[in-house]
Protein backbone atom coordinates (compact mmCIF):
# COMPACT_ATOMS: atom_id res chain seq x y z
CA UNK A 1 0.00 0.00 0.00
CA UNK A 2 0.95 3.13 -0.43
CA UNK A 3 0.56 6.39 2.11
CA UNK A 4 -0.64 9.28 -0.20
CA UNK A 5 -0.95 13.09 1.28
CA UNK A 6 -2.94 16.07 -0.30
CA UNK A 7 -1.00 18.79 1.26
CA UNK A 8 -4.00 21.44 -0.29
CA UNK A 9 -6.86 19.44 1.70
CA UNK A 10 -4.67 17.69 4.46
CA UNK A 11 -6.17 14.55 3.67
CA UNK A 12 -4.28 11.26 4.18
CA UNK A 13 -5.19 7.61 3.30
CA UNK A 14 -3.96 4.44 1.63
CA UNK A 15 -4.93 3.66 -1.89
CA UNK A 16 -7.79 1.27 -2.43
CA UNK A 17 -7.41 -2.18 -1.20
CA UNK A 18 -10.18 -4.97 0.36
CA UNK A 19 -12.22 -3.50 3.40
CA UNK A 20 -10.62 -5.67 5.68
CA UNK A 21 -11.37 -6.33 9.55
CA UNK A 22 -8.94 -3.73 10.83
CA UNK A 23 -10.42 -1.51 7.77
CA UNK A 24 -13.93 -1.59 8.82
CA UNK A 25 -13.27 -1.63 12.73
CA UNK A 26 -11.34 1.73 11.95
CA UNK A 27 -14.07 3.18 10.22
CA UNK A 28 -16.38 2.13 12.81
CA UNK A 29 -14.61 4.09 15.36
CA UNK A 30 -14.33 6.81 13.28
CA UNK A 31 -17.69 6.99 12.66
CA UNK A 32 -19.02 6.34 16.16
CA UNK A 33 -16.63 9.60 17.49
CA UNK A 34 -18.14 11.53 14.87
CA UNK A 35 -21.56 10.72 15.62
CA UNK A 36 -21.42 11.35 18.78
CA UNK A 37 -19.69 15.33 18.82
CA UNK A 38 -22.19 18.26 19.86
CA UNK A 39 -22.38 19.45 16.06
CA UNK A 40 -23.24 16.29 14.46
CA UNK A 41 -26.99 16.72 14.60
CA UNK A 42 -27.71 17.86 11.19
CA UNK A 43 -25.94 15.19 9.88
CA UNK A 44 -27.00 11.59 11.26
CA UNK A 45 -30.24 11.26 9.05
CA UNK A 46 -31.08 12.07 5.80
CA UNK A 47 -32.55 15.88 5.35
CA UNK A 48 -36.43 15.61 5.85
CA UNK A 49 -37.68 18.85 2.84
CA UNK A 50 -40.16 19.42 5.13
CA UNK A 51 -37.87 21.53 7.57
CA UNK A 52 -37.69 25.07 7.22
CA UNK A 53 -35.55 25.43 3.98
CA UNK A 54 -34.78 22.37 2.80
CA UNK A 55 -37.84 21.80 0.41
CA UNK A 56 -35.63 21.81 -2.52
CA UNK A 57 -33.04 20.02 -1.09
CA UNK A 58 -33.48 16.64 -3.54
CA UNK A 59 -33.62 18.91 -6.21
CA UNK A 60 -30.35 20.56 -5.30
CA UNK A 61 -28.25 17.82 -3.79
CA UNK A 62 -28.78 14.36 -6.34
CA UNK A 63 -26.59 12.39 -4.25
CA UNK A 64 -27.19 12.76 -0.91
CA UNK A 65 -25.84 11.38 2.22
CA UNK A 66 -25.87 11.15 6.15
CA UNK A 67 -24.25 9.02 8.73
CA UNK A 68 -27.29 6.79 9.43
CA UNK A 69 -26.71 6.11 5.66
CA UNK A 70 -22.76 5.29 6.07
CA UNK A 71 -23.51 3.45 9.02
CA UNK A 72 -25.82 1.06 7.18
CA UNK A 73 -23.37 1.01 4.37
CA UNK A 74 -20.65 0.04 6.91
CA UNK A 75 -22.25 -2.50 8.53
CA UNK A 76 -24.06 -4.63 5.56
CA UNK A 77 -20.39 -4.56 3.95
CA UNK A 78 -21.14 -2.20 0.68
CA UNK A 79 -18.02 -0.12 1.20
CA UNK A 80 -15.13 -2.74 -0.38
CA UNK A 81 -12.38 -0.05 1.22
CA UNK A 82 -11.85 2.57 3.46
CA UNK A 83 -11.86 4.55 0.67
CA UNK A 84 -15.15 3.75 -0.27
CA UNK A 85 -16.23 4.88 3.52
CA UNK A 86 -13.76 8.21 3.13
CA UNK A 87 -15.62 9.79 0.09
CA UNK A 88 -19.09 9.04 1.14
CA UNK A 89 -18.27 11.00 4.53
CA UNK A 90 -16.75 13.45 3.04
CA UNK A 91 -20.17 13.99 0.55
CA UNK A 92 -21.73 14.72 3.65
CA UNK A 93 -19.77 17.58 4.19
CA UNK A 94 -19.62 18.74 0.60
CA UNK A 95 -23.52 18.91 0.16
CA UNK A 96 -23.83 21.30 3.02
CA UNK A 97 -21.39 23.45 1.83
CA UNK A 98 -23.48 22.98 -1.70
CA UNK A 99 -26.80 23.26 -0.13
CA UNK A 100 -26.30 26.06 2.77
CA UNK A 101 -24.77 29.39 0.84
CA UNK A 102 -25.00 31.67 3.08
CA UNK A 103 -21.67 32.11 5.06
CA UNK A 104 -23.07 33.01 8.23
CA UNK A 105 -25.45 29.68 8.79
CA UNK A 106 -24.62 27.75 11.92
CA UNK A 107 -24.98 24.58 9.96
CA UNK A 108 -21.47 25.92 8.33
CA UNK A 109 -20.21 26.48 11.33
CA UNK A 110 -20.61 23.02 12.81
CA UNK A 111 -20.18 21.30 9.20
CA UNK A 112 -16.63 22.49 9.59
CA UNK A 113 -16.45 21.19 13.01
CA UNK A 114 -17.27 17.70 11.90
CA UNK A 115 -15.03 18.26 9.12
CA UNK A 116 -11.67 18.78 11.05
CA UNK A 117 -12.67 16.25 13.33
CA UNK A 118 -13.38 13.63 10.77
CA UNK A 119 -9.74 14.86 9.32
CA UNK A 120 -8.27 14.09 12.64
CA UNK A 121 -9.41 11.20 13.43
CA UNK A 122 -8.46 9.68 9.76
CA UNK A 123 -5.30 10.76 9.89
CA UNK A 124 -4.99 8.70 13.11
CA UNK A 125 -6.27 5.81 11.85
CA UNK A 126 -4.09 6.05 8.70
CA UNK A 127 -1.22 6.17 10.92
CA UNK A 128 -2.24 3.31 13.12
CA UNK A 129 -2.72 1.32 9.11
CA UNK A 130 0.62 1.55 8.15
CA UNK A 131 2.17 1.22 11.53
CA UNK A 132 -0.10 -2.66 11.69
Amino acid sequence: AKFLRNERRQECFLESGNMDDFSREGCLRILNSLTRLSSAEPFLRPVDPAWPGCGNYYTIITKPMDFQMVRERLNNGVYENDIAFYEDVGLIFRNCRTFNRDPHDPILHMNSQMELSFQDLWLDYQKKKMSS
